[in-house]
């Protein structure tokens, strides 16, 4: 699950007019379902986290931390620590400089 995978991206890149214009509004609600369902990492043989987006914000973050991370959509504006670890999670980027960017 990235951070395209949420309705504000799916509306702003298209994504919402296609389906509209293919099926229905109800589908692409169907969409936004399942894309709040879909995992935030996996872990690939108990050695290597895989994650779309890039560092946290906070430090110390465990799998556990992220085992409870609700499946919800993604809600900047929510500043709860979970909240900021999905908003991490799904958007973090790589930069060259040292902390949050």
């Amino acid at each position: 699950r990235g951070n395209h995978e949420n309705t504000d991206m799916g509306v702003y890149y298209g994504f919402f007019d296609e389906v509209q214009r293919k099926y229905n509004s109800a589908m692409f609600s169907l969409f936004t379902e399942v894309w709040c369902q879909l995992p935030i990492c996996t872990v690939v043989d108990n050695w290597a986290m895989v994650i779309h987006g890039g560092l946290f914000r906070a430090p110390d973050v465990r799998l556990s931390d992220l085992e409870c991370l609700p499946r919800a959509e993604c809600n900047a504006m929510d500043t709860s620590f979970q909240m900021r670890l999905l908003t991490d999670a799904l958007w973090s980027d790589p930069h060259d400089g040292l902390g949050v960017s």
